[in-house]
Protein backbone atom coordinates (compact mmCIF):
# COMPACT_ATOMS: atom_id res chain seq x y z
CA UNK A 1 0.00 0.00 0.00
CA UNK A 2 1.00 3.71 -0.83
CA UNK A 3 2.48 5.45 2.31
CA UNK A 4 0.36 9.07 0.34
CA UNK A 5 -2.20 9.99 -1.51
CA UNK A 6 -1.51 11.48 -5.34
CA UNK A 7 -4.50 13.31 -6.19
CA UNK A 8 -5.83 12.27 -9.71
CA UNK A 9 -4.45 14.20 -13.03
CA UNK A 10 -6.86 16.31 -14.81
CA UNK A 11 -7.11 14.74 -18.51
CA UNK A 12 -9.11 18.08 -19.92
CA UNK A 13 -6.38 20.78 -18.78
CA UNK A 14 -8.17 22.95 -21.27
CA UNK A 15 -11.31 23.04 -19.25
CA UNK A 16 -9.63 24.56 -16.95
CA UNK A 17 -8.49 27.55 -19.23
CA UNK A 18 -12.06 27.81 -20.48
CA UNK A 19 -13.39 27.62 -16.81
CA UNK A 20 -10.46 30.26 -15.80
CA UNK A 21 -11.61 32.33 -18.58
CA UNK A 22 -15.24 32.32 -18.26
CA UNK A 23 -14.39 33.46 -14.54
CA UNK A 24 -13.03 36.55 -16.15
CA UNK A 25 -15.74 36.79 -18.17
CA UNK A 26 -18.29 37.03 -15.26
CA UNK A 27 -16.36 39.25 -13.91
CA UNK A 28 -15.97 41.45 -17.16
CA UNK A 29 -19.77 41.12 -17.55
CA UNK A 30 -20.59 41.91 -14.40
CA UNK A 31 -18.60 44.67 -14.57
CA UNK A 32 -20.12 46.14 -18.14
CA UNK A 33 -23.48 45.74 -16.34
CA UNK A 34 -22.77 48.09 -13.71
CA UNK A 35 -21.69 50.42 -16.29
CA UNK A 36 -24.52 49.95 -18.71
CA UNK A 37 -26.83 48.93 -15.79
CA UNK A 38 -28.31 46.07 -17.14
CA UNK A 39 -28.50 42.61 -15.43
CA UNK A 40 -29.02 40.51 -18.08
CA UNK A 41 -25.52 41.33 -19.49
CA UNK A 42 -24.03 39.90 -16.14
CA UNK A 43 -25.65 36.82 -16.34
CA UNK A 44 -25.04 35.27 -19.61
CA UNK A 45 -21.01 34.86 -18.74
CA UNK A 46 -21.99 34.24 -14.72
CA UNK A 47 -24.09 31.29 -16.65
CA UNK A 48 -21.70 30.21 -18.78
CA UNK A 49 -18.80 29.58 -16.00
CA UNK A 50 -21.43 27.89 -13.77
CA UNK A 51 -22.26 25.58 -16.46
CA UNK A 52 -18.48 25.33 -17.18
CA UNK A 53 -17.71 24.75 -13.58
CA UNK A 54 -20.41 22.04 -13.16
CA UNK A 55 -18.89 20.37 -15.85
CA UNK A 56 -15.26 20.45 -14.79
CA UNK A 57 -16.66 19.14 -10.92
CA UNK A 58 -18.10 16.35 -12.71
CA UNK A 59 -15.04 15.67 -14.93
CA UNK A 60 -13.01 15.93 -11.94
CA UNK A 61 -15.54 13.45 -9.90
CA UNK A 62 -15.39 10.92 -12.46
CA UNK A 63 -11.85 11.01 -12.61
CA UNK A 64 -11.44 10.79 -8.85
CA UNK A 65 -13.79 7.90 -8.68
CA UNK A 66 -11.95 5.78 -11.83
CA UNK A 67 -8.68 6.71 -9.37
CA UNK A 68 -10.74 4.92 -6.14
CA UNK A 69 -11.33 2.32 -8.12
CA UNK A 70 -8.01 1.82 -9.42
CA UNK A 71 -6.56 2.52 -5.41
CA UNK A 72 -8.96 0.18 -4.36
CA UNK A 73 -8.33 -2.41 -6.57
CA UNK A 74 -4.39 -2.10 -5.65
CA UNK A 75 -5.26 -2.30 -2.23
CA UNK A 76 -6.89 -4.90 -2.53
CA UNK A 77 -4.37 -6.16 -4.27
CA UNK A 78 -1.75 -5.73 -1.87
CA UNK A 79 -3.89 -7.05 0.86
CA UNK A 80 -3.96 -10.42 -1.14
CA UNK A 81 -0.31 -10.42 -1.46
CA UNK A 82 -0.15 -9.59 2.28
CA UNK A 83 -2.70 -12.43 3.38
CA UNK A 84 -0.34 -14.96 1.12
CA UNK A 85 2.53 -13.66 3.14
CA UNK A 86 1.17 -13.38 6.20
CA UNK A 87 0.30 -17.10 5.76
CA UNK A 88 2.94 -17.92 4.40
CA UNK A 89 4.86 -16.14 7.19
CA UNK A 90 2.13 -18.39 9.56
CA UNK A 91 3.33 -21.71 7.44
CA UNK A 92 7.18 -21.13 8.42
CA UNK A 93 5.69 -20.05 11.91
CA UNK A 94 4.00 -23.65 12.76
CA UNK A 95 7.46 -25.02 11.26
CA UNK A 96 9.31 -22.97 13.23
CA UNK A 97 7.39 -23.91 16.15
CA UNK A 98 7.02 -27.74 15.28
CA UNK A 99 10.84 -27.18 15.13
CA UNK A 100 11.44 -25.02 17.99
CA UNK A 101 8.61 -27.69 19.65
CA UNK A 102 11.05 -30.30 18.59
CA UNK A 103 14.05 -28.87 19.99
CA UNK A 104 12.43 -28.27 23.26
CA UNK A 105 11.74 -31.55 23.56
CA UNK A 106 15.02 -32.45 22.69
CA UNK A 107 16.45 -29.96 24.77
CA UNK A 108 13.99 -31.47 27.63
CA UNK A 109 15.14 -35.25 26.86
CA UNK A 110 18.81 -34.35 26.54
CA UNK A 111 18.06 -32.09 29.91
CA UNK A 112 16.02 -34.94 31.51
CA UNK A 113 19.46 -37.05 30.63
CA UNK A 114 21.60 -34.82 32.23
CA UNK A 115 19.24 -34.36 34.95
CA UNK A 116 19.50 -38.51 35.05
CA UNK A 117 23.03 -38.22 34.74
CA UNK A 118 24.00 -35.65 37.20
CA UNK A 119 21.94 -37.93 39.54
CA UNK A 120 23.45 -40.81 38.98
CA UNK A 121 26.98 -38.82 39.22
CA UNK A 122 25.94 -37.36 42.28
CA UNK A 123 24.58 -40.97 43.66
CA UNK A 124 27.91 -42.07 42.74
CA UNK A 125 30.19 -39.55 44.42
CA UNK A 126 27.99 -39.62 47.50
CA UNK A 127 28.50 -43.23 47.64
CA UNK A 128 32.36 -42.76 46.87
CA UNK A 129 32.38 -40.47 49.81
CA UNK A 130 30.38 -42.48 52.20
CA UNK A 131 32.75 -45.42 50.92
CA UNK A 132 36.21 -43.37 51.70
CA UNK A 133 34.75 -42.09 55.30
CA UNK A 134 34.08 -45.75 56.07
CA UNK A 135 37.72 -46.21 54.54
CA UNK A 136 38.97 -43.28 56.85
CA UNK A 137 37.25 -44.42 59.39
CA UNK A 138 38.83 -47.89 59.49
CA UNK A 139 42.12 -46.65 58.91
CA UNK A 140 41.81 -44.65 61.84
CA UNK A 141 40.73 -47.83 63.76
CA UNK A 142 43.53 -49.39 62.22
CA UNK A 143 45.78 -46.99 63.18
CA UNK A 144 44.54 -46.75 66.87
CA UNK A 145 45.00 -50.48 66.80
CA UNK A 146 48.12 -50.17 65.31
CA UNK A 147 49.17 -47.55 68.13
CA UNK A 148 47.86 -49.43 70.78
CA UNK A 149 50.15 -52.59 69.69
CA UNK A 150 53.02 -50.50 68.97
CA UNK A 151 52.49 -48.75 72.53
CA UNK A 152 51.65 -52.69 74.02
CA UNK A 153 54.64 -53.44 72.28
CA UNK A 154 56.56 -50.41 73.46
CA UNK A 155 55.94 -51.11 77.02
CA UNK A 156 56.62 -54.67 76.33
CA UNK A 157 60.01 -53.72 74.57
CA UNK A 158 60.79 -51.11 77.89
CA UNK A 159 60.00 -53.94 80.21
CA UNK A 160 62.52 -56.70 78.30
CA UNK A 161 64.71 -53.50 78.37
CA UNK A 162 64.32 -53.11 81.80
CA UNK A 163 64.47 -57.08 82.72
CA UNK A 164 67.70 -57.26 80.37
CA UNK A 165 69.19 -54.26 82.20
CA UNK A 166 68.63 -55.73 85.32
CA UNK A 167 69.78 -58.94 83.99
CA UNK A 168 72.92 -57.36 82.90
CA UNK A 169 73.36 -55.43 85.86
CA UNK A 170 73.39 -58.81 87.91
CA UNK A 171 75.55 -60.43 85.02
CA UNK A 172 78.15 -57.67 85.63
CA UNK A 173 77.26 -57.85 89.65
CA UNK A 174 78.08 -61.57 89.06
CA UNK A 175 80.60 -60.81 87.10
CA UNK A 176 82.37 -58.40 89.17
CA UNK A 177 81.44 -60.94 91.91
CA UNK A 178 83.15 -63.85 90.67
CA UNK A 179 86.38 -61.31 89.40
CA UNK A 180 86.72 -60.38 92.67
CA UNK A 181 86.01 -63.78 94.30
CA UNK A 182 88.86 -65.15 91.17
CA UNK A 183 91.39 -62.02 92.66
CA UNK A 184 90.47 -62.77 96.26
CA UNK A 185 91.19 -66.42 95.20
CA UNK A 186 94.57 -65.23 93.32
CA UNK A 187 95.40 -62.92 96.21
CA UNK A 188 94.77 -65.91 98.89
CA UNK A 189 96.80 -67.93 96.53
CA UNK A 190 99.87 -65.71 96.37
CA UNK A 191 99.53 -65.29 100.08
CA UNK A 192 99.53 -69.21 100.54
CA UNK A 193 102.25 -69.12 98.24
CA UNK A 194 104.15 -66.63 100.55
CA UNK A 195 102.93 -68.21 103.51
CA UNK A 196 104.58 -71.56 102.19
CA UNK A 197 108.05 -69.94 101.52
CA UNK A 198 107.82 -67.81 104.94
CA UNK A 199 107.38 -70.98 106.43
CA UNK A 200 109.81 -73.05 104.37
CA UNK A 201 112.42 -70.31 105.45
CA UNK A 202 111.67 -70.55 108.71
CA UNK A 203 112.06 -74.29 108.51
CA UNK A 204 115.62 -73.88 107.08
CA UNK A 205 116.56 -72.23 110.27
CA UNK A 206 114.90 -73.90 112.75
CA UNK A 207 114.16 -77.53 111.02
CA UNK A 208 111.75 -78.60 114.48
CA UNK A 209 109.58 -75.63 114.18
CA UNK A 210 105.87 -77.33 114.72
CA UNK A 211 104.27 -74.09 114.05
CA UNK A 212 105.88 -73.69 110.95
CA UNK A 213 104.93 -77.08 109.93
CA UNK A 214 101.59 -76.52 110.75
CA UNK A 215 101.04 -73.08 108.59
CA UNK A 216 102.93 -74.28 105.81
CA UNK A 217 100.54 -77.36 105.84
CA UNK A 218 97.60 -74.80 105.99
CA UNK A 219 98.46 -72.86 102.96
CA UNK A 220 98.69 -76.18 101.13
CA UNK A 221 95.50 -76.81 102.30
CA UNK A 222 94.30 -73.58 100.92
CA UNK A 223 95.95 -74.29 97.61
CA UNK A 224 93.97 -77.80 97.50
CA UNK A 225 97.10 -79.68 98.21
CA UNK A 226 95.92 -82.26 100.64
CA UNK A 227 98.65 -84.25 100.48
CA UNK A 228 101.42 -81.94 100.78
CA UNK A 229 99.25 -80.58 103.69
CA UNK A 230 98.88 -83.98 105.71
CA UNK A 231 102.45 -84.61 105.03
CA UNK A 232 103.72 -80.63 107.25
CA UNK A 233 100.50 -81.94 109.30
CA UNK A 234 102.30 -84.94 110.02
CA UNK A 235 105.80 -83.09 110.87
CA UNK A 236 104.02 -80.82 113.29
CA UNK A 237 102.57 -83.69 114.99
CA UNK A 238 105.87 -85.80 114.84
CA UNK A 239 107.29 -82.59 116.24
CA UNK A 240 104.72 -82.01 119.01
CA UNK A 241 102.59 -85.07 119.58
CA UNK A 242 100.21 -82.66 121.54
CA UNK A 243 99.31 -80.76 118.47
CA UNK A 244 95.45 -80.71 118.87
CA UNK A 245 95.10 -78.46 115.77
CA UNK A 246 97.25 -80.30 113.53
CA UNK A 247 95.40 -83.42 114.22
CA UNK A 248 92.62 -81.65 113.76
CA UNK A 249 93.27 -80.00 110.23
CA UNK A 250 95.12 -83.22 109.35
CA UNK A 251 91.70 -85.12 109.91
CA UNK A 252 89.95 -82.56 107.56
CA UNK A 253 92.46 -83.31 105.00
CA UNK A 254 91.77 -87.12 105.32
CA UNK A 255 88.04 -86.70 104.97
CA UNK A 256 88.44 -84.54 101.67
CA UNK A 257 90.91 -87.17 100.39
CA UNK A 258 87.68 -89.36 101.08
CA UNK A 259 89.40 -91.65 104.15
CA UNK A 260 86.27 -91.35 106.41
CA UNK A 261 88.52 -93.57 109.56
CA UNK A 262 91.30 -91.85 109.44
CA UNK A 263 90.01 -88.36 109.79
CA UNK A 264 87.78 -89.42 112.50
CA UNK A 265 90.58 -90.70 114.24
CA UNK A 266 92.65 -87.71 113.79
CA UNK A 267 89.85 -85.29 115.22
CA UNK A 268 88.76 -87.82 117.79
CA UNK A 269 92.75 -87.30 119.02
CA UNK A 270 92.14 -83.73 118.49
CA UNK A 271 88.98 -83.37 120.53
CA UNK A 272 91.06 -85.33 123.76
CA UNK A 273 93.81 -83.14 123.18
CA UNK A 274 91.76 -79.86 123.48
CA UNK A 275 89.76 -81.20 126.28
CA UNK A 276 93.15 -82.33 128.36
CA UNK A 277 94.31 -78.67 127.76
CA UNK A 278 90.96 -77.37 128.91
CA UNK A 279 90.21 -75.74 125.34
CA UNK A 280 86.19 -76.72 126.30
CA UNK A 281 84.89 -75.01 122.89
CA UNK A 282 87.12 -76.22 120.51
CA UNK A 283 87.01 -79.96 122.12
CA UNK A 284 83.35 -79.50 121.16
CA UNK A 285 83.68 -78.40 117.79
CA UNK A 286 86.37 -81.39 117.23
CA UNK A 287 84.07 -83.74 118.62
CA UNK A 288 80.85 -82.43 116.75
CA UNK A 289 83.31 -83.13 113.15
CA UNK A 290 84.07 -86.52 114.33
CA UNK A 291 80.78 -87.57 115.03
CA UNK A 292 79.52 -85.79 111.75
CA UNK A 293 82.54 -88.15 109.80
CA UNK A 294 81.32 -90.54 111.50
CA UNK A 295 77.79 -90.50 110.43
CA UNK A 296 78.46 -89.52 106.98
CA UNK A 297 77.78 -92.46 104.31
CA UNK A 298 79.02 -90.22 100.68
CA UNK A 299 81.58 -88.65 100.23
CA UNK A 300 80.37 -85.88 98.90
CA UNK A 301 79.00 -84.73 102.07
CA UNK A 302 82.02 -85.31 103.62
CA UNK A 303 83.95 -83.10 100.92
CA UNK A 304 81.14 -80.12 101.50
CA UNK A 305 81.88 -80.34 105.30
CA UNK A 306 85.43 -79.80 104.71
CA UNK A 307 85.11 -77.07 102.27
CA UNK A 308 83.29 -74.87 105.25
CA UNK A 309 85.52 -75.54 107.37
CA UNK A 310 88.70 -75.01 105.27
CA UNK A 311 86.53 -71.43 103.72
CA UNK A 312 86.62 -70.44 107.66
CA UNK A 313 89.94 -71.53 108.59
CA UNK A 314 92.22 -68.10 109.76
CA UNK A 315 96.07 -69.05 109.85
CA UNK A 316 98.55 -66.56 111.28
CA UNK A 317 101.92 -66.78 110.01
CA UNK A 318 104.35 -69.10 112.57
CA UNK A 319 100.98 -68.99 114.74
CA UNK A 320 98.41 -71.32 115.94
CA UNK A 321 95.37 -71.80 113.32
CA UNK A 322 91.80 -69.88 114.43
CA UNK A 323 89.15 -72.38 113.69
CA UNK A 324 85.83 -69.82 113.60
CA UNK A 325 83.66 -71.90 115.99
CA UNK A 326 80.38 -71.11 114.45
CA UNK A 327 80.54 -72.65 111.50
CA UNK A 328 81.34 -76.19 113.18
CA UNK A 329 78.50 -76.14 115.44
Amino acid sequence: MQDNFTAPTNKYPWLEKVEIASVIGSIGGAIVAVVVNQAAVAAIPLSVTVALNLTNRRILLDHLKQHNLATIAQVLQEQVTTQSNLERLSEELGAFEQQTEKKHGEAQTGIKLLDDHLQLTNNNLQQAQDQSQQSIAQLQQQDTTIQSQLQTQLETLNQQLEQLQQQTNMLVQEQNNRLMNEQAKIARTVDALRDIETCTQSLRINPISANAFFNRGLSYQRLGDREAAIGDFTEAIRVNSQYAEAFQSRGLAYADLGDKKAAVRDLREAARLFFESGEIDKYQIARDLGKKFHDLDSPSEAEALTEAAYENTVTEPFGSSITLESLFS
